[in-house]
């Protein structure tokens, strides 16, 4: 897997970058995400970044 990029955005501007094993803790208002841009991944590692940031299946599932 090749990671492109990795980012913490909050109210539509780029904050940081983040590692992909990092867990980020939203603001009080939830108006932030992680932007994640991969190459290649494997189903197993794409596992691993739906435990990291809690997402659902379906959106692993459209990723691959």
């Amino acid at each position: 897997m090749t990671i492109i990029a990795a980012y913490y955005y909050n109210e539509g501007k780029r904050v940081r970058e983040i590692r992909l094993d990092e867990h980020v803790e939203l603001n009080e208002n939830r108006s932030g995400f992680c932007w994640i841009a991969l190459s290649e991944p494997t189903a197993d590692e794409l596992s691993a970044i739906q435990t990291t940031y809690n997402l659902h299946p379906l959106a692993i599932d459209n990723a691959m």
